[in-house]
């Protein structure tokens, strides 16, 4: 039940550290090269959080797990914000 939390958590957590770290880059302010490590290294942890709870989820088949898991490698953010908002609900009940 607590990965529940953890992926969400993680997934806002990454975004918006991304995007004050963009923001910081576009006004050419300091600490930007770190705020983006920490936001790619929070994005990271949120595909590989979100690969380990569709490998572990009896509901769905293998294609899709695979499925699921390509698309977490080669469309991170998309995919965490599709699974998030309708595919986490099925997968995880």
């Amino acid at each position: 039940m607590k990965s529940i939390y953890n992926f969400k958590t993680m997934f806002l957590v990454s975004f918006s550290i991304i995007l004050i770290g963009t923001f910081l880059k576009i006004m050419n302010w300091g600490f930007t090269e770190p705020t983006i490590i920490i936001g790619l290294l929070c994005t990271l942890s949120y595909i590989i959080l979100g690969i380990f709870e569709v490998n572990n989820s009896p509901k769905i088949d293998k294609p899709e797990k695979y499925m699921w898991a390509i698309a977490f490698i080669f469309f991170g953010f998309i995919t965490g914000l599709v699974y998030l908002i309708s595919g986490r609900k099925r997968i995880m009940q």
